[in-house]
């Protein structure tokens, strides 16, 4: 079973709690007011991103600390970027695992020959990115220990390669389109970046859905995951 969680606007979180099975929380929004008391008030488990796919830039060291140590969250994203060489990588992990306890971090890698370099470095967690997802072979993906797939590329993807986990906005994206999940796939799944949204992905964070709007997500949602954990014949 893959287990989702979906990134919703501001105004909407607590429409999708029922459909979130852990809540992946995004570190630049923590500076919303009803963003800290939803987090504070779930009882899902946490985890706590650290926004690069959003700003392009990883939150610093200090700034995860600081929220690790006032939310406790089961995860934080290490800082990375796919654009990082390995000793980058090492050095910003290693540091931020002086603050943060490694049981509790996961690490993003941009390729396998990060992993195999930085495999000895035994975070909780090993992270691939949607950005990157499509320059490694199967095989390579299925041999990380307890893979995270940040973001999705479509149902195929995770039916067939299962990571443990997985966090997406893309149902509720289309839902906000009015689109299909399914109409989505037939057209050949091109994804819609939040950062090209506007303003750091802030125009679909502080997005408001009508309810016709946010029932197209739930379908899309429910949809989703039937196809990914459960195989039928349209």
């Amino acid at each position: 079973m893959v287990k989702f969680s979906f990134e919703v606007p501001l105004h909407h979180l607590k429409d999708f709690e029922e459909d979130q099975d852990f809540l992946f929380t995004l570190s630049i929004l923590y500076q919303y007011k009803e963003y800290r008391e939803y987090v504070r008030n779930s009882n899902l488990e946490l985890w706590i991103d650290n926004s690069y796919n959003e700003t392009q830039e990883a939150d610093s060291r200090e700034t995860l600390r600081r929220l690790y140590e006032e939310y406790n969250p089961r995860y934080v994203i290490a800082p990375d970027s796919p654009h990082w060489p390995v000793e980058q990588l090492r050095t910003e992990f290693l540091r931020t695992a002086e603050r943060i306890p490694r049981d509790r971090l996961i690490l993003v890698i941009p390729d396998y020959r990060h992993y195999q370099v930085l495999r000895h470095l035994q975070p909780a967690r090993w992270a691939v990115s949607y950005w990157v997802r499509r320059l490694w072979h199967d095989d390579e993906l299925t041999q990380l220990p307890n893979p995270h797939f940040l973001g999705m590329l479509d149902h195929a993807e995770l039916s067939y390669l299962k990571p443990l986990t997985c966090d997406t906005s893309i149902p509720i994206k289309l839902g906000m389109m009015h689109m299909s999940f399914k109409d989505w796939y037939h057209e050949g799944a091109p994804h819609i970046h939040t950062k090209d949204l506007g303003h750091q992905g802030d125009a679909f964070f502080r997005a408001r859905m009508t309810d016709k709007q946010i029932q197209i997500a739930k379908d899309n949602i429910k949809y989703l995951k039937r196809r990914v954990n459960h195989v039928w014949e349209d």
